[in-house]
């Protein structure tokens, strides 16, 4: 029907845009004003063709109050990026029900972003060297071992900020990131 057509144009429209706006973000990544809960679900919505064909549920637990950040979103959509397509890859051989909980939460000046499956966890021989470059367990179907170095050096350097795995979390794995609301631009170094 007319209006399904129109519904569907709308959902492409709205994934394009969401689309141009992540990858610019990641491109230029200048330190801006935004929205963090409405910028997750942006992000989100440029990875749902993949969250679908892999029989994922994603689900949102984002802060019921506007997160105002001034920070680096380009960083934080590569962060969020990085960590689902790691549950992707990593966390869900032979599971059934696969889940992907994204939360954020204000805590003081602080965001919390957290990322959590039901899959199948992390290897006791991997979790302590997690974010070192080139751990992977999937070496011979391709994996780099960068994605969670990666993610480890742009939160820490590029935000500002500090992430963990939630050692008390026992469904599957979970991972918390912790960044600054607002981050101040660096002042350019005097010339003269």
């Amino acid at each position: 029907t007319d209006e399904l057509l129109i519904k569907n144009l709308d959902r492409a429209a709205s994934l394009i845009k969401n689309f141009k706006e992540v990858s610019v973000d990641q491109t230029s990544d200048n330190l801006r004003e935004f929205e963090l809960n409405s910028y997750l679900q942006e992000v989100i919505s440029t990875l749902s063709n993949e969250i679908r064909q892999h029989k994922i549920s994603l689900e949102l637990e984002l802060e019921s109050q506007p997160l105002l950040m001034n920070s680096y979103p380009g960083a934080v959509a590569q962060i969020v990026i990085n960590l689902i397509q790691n549950c992707i890859l990593h966390g869900f051989e032979g599971i059934e029900n696969r889940k992907i909980i994204l939360k954020s939460e204000k805590k003081g000046t602080d965001a919390i972003i957290s990322c959590s499956d039901n899959g199948r966890g992390i290897h006791d021989d991997v979790i302590h060297k997690i974010f070192e470059p080139f751990i992977t367990t999937k070496r011979n179907q391709g994996g780099t071992g960068l994605g969670l170095n990666i993610t480890y050096n742009l939160v820490t350097q590029r935000l500002k900020g500090k992430i963990c795995i939630d050692s008390d979390y026992t469904e599957g794995a979970s991972f918390i990131i912790k960044i600054p609301h607002k981050l101040d631009s660096i002042p350019v170094a005097n010339k003269n």
